[in-house]
């Protein structure tokens, strides 16, 4: 029996734990500190909306709680401000908007804009671009189901590259470069929010992380 002490990831297990302990410290600090307007997390980064007047301080107070919990912080991507990078998303706190960071916009560009053009694509390129590309629908999660064209065509490219047991290309159908064309233009409109005007007045609420 193998017994994992450290929770580093590489071990599949590792998120489970690790998406339990988030969502303890979530409640602990919306606990503490009632003045947080929200508070999200990604396996093991988390942002947190402020109100600009009490910004400072309150920043201030949830890292030392933090450090305070045996929590690890990574300083260098410790920031704060109005627009922040956050899992490679750009934040901007007081529209609550979310877009592509700039290199990652022209990663998923690049494969999009491939998938316009019909190039030829490997089984193994497939499940790269269908991972990245679920990856980015976080900011417009109505797009997400779309992706099924995609995900079917990966696993028919896969399939038939156990079969032959040899690299498989294929080029994508007419469905799947219709979809890339409007995920470009999705991931080049202006950002908009996800949230009504109501989310930003003084609530108390919790939910799981």
């Amino acid at each position: 029996v193998w017994v994992n002490k450290c929770g580093t990831y590489g071990v599949s297990s590792a998120q489970y734990y690790w998406g339990r302990m988030a969502s303890l410290t979530i409640r602990i600090l919306y606990y503490l500190f009632p003045d947080i307007l929200w508070a999200f997390v990604y396996v093991d980064d988390y942002i947190f909306v402020l109100r600009s007047h009490s910004a400072p301080k309150l920043a201030m107070a949830i890292v030392i709680t933090l450090q305070g919990l045996g929590c690890p912080i990574s300083w260098k991507k410790t920031t704060m401000g109005a627009l922040n990078n956050w899992v490679g998303f750009q934040i901007h706190a007081p529209h609550i908007t979310a877009a592509l960071t700039p290199d990652k916009q022209s990663i998923i560009t690049a494969i999009l804009q491939k998938l316009i053009d019909c190039e030829q694509h490997s089984a193994k390129e497939t499940t790269s671009l269908v991972g990245r590309l679920m990856w980015a629908t976080a900011i417009c999660l109505p797009m997400r189901p779309f992706l099924q064209p995609l995900y079917a065509w990966m696993l028919a490219l896969t399939k038939r590259q156990e079969r032959q047991k040899t690299h498989v290309y294929g080029r994508p159908p007419k469905d799947i470069t219709m979809l890339a064309e409007v995920m470009l233009d999705l991931i080049n409109s202006p950002a908009r929010s996800p949230m009504p005007p109501v989310a930003l007045t003084d609530i108390t609420a919790a939910t799981d992380a």
